[in-house]
């Protein structure tokens, strides 16, 4: 019986330190939450940035891309290759048809 007269008289007293403590609590972890604004910018901002990352290429695509620039470079190199043998041959008919056209000149 006397117990529970003790805990009858020490309730409130339990209760108000107990109610205290817990707003001393969320008072300090007030700042470890962000406010409604912030998380709206947040949500803008990750739904801007999955938006972005939809329109990016995907692995295969990147694999794809990769393939056709190899390619590329070989296509290239097989066309420069070409353009050089084409470069020296005019060079070497160059010289004959200057002096062909020379002689020409000379007659008229």
């Amino acid at each position: 019986m006397e117990i529970l007269v003790f805990l009858e008289r020490a309730l409130p007293v339990v209760a108000t330190i107990a109610s205290f403590a817990v707003f001393i609590l969320l008072l300090l972890a007030r700042d470890k939450f962000v406010s409604k604004e912030e998380h709206g910018i947040m949500s803008e901002r990750v739904g801007n940035l999955e938006t972005s990352m939809a329109r990016l290429p995907d692995a295969e695509k990147l694999n794809n891309l990769s393939e056709n620039v190899v390619r590329l470079s070989g296509d290239i190199s097989t066309i420069d290759e070409k353009i050089r043998s084409t470069n020296d041959l005019l060079r070497r008919i160059e010289k004959p048809l200057d002096l062909l056209l020379k002689a020409q000149l000379k007659d008229y």
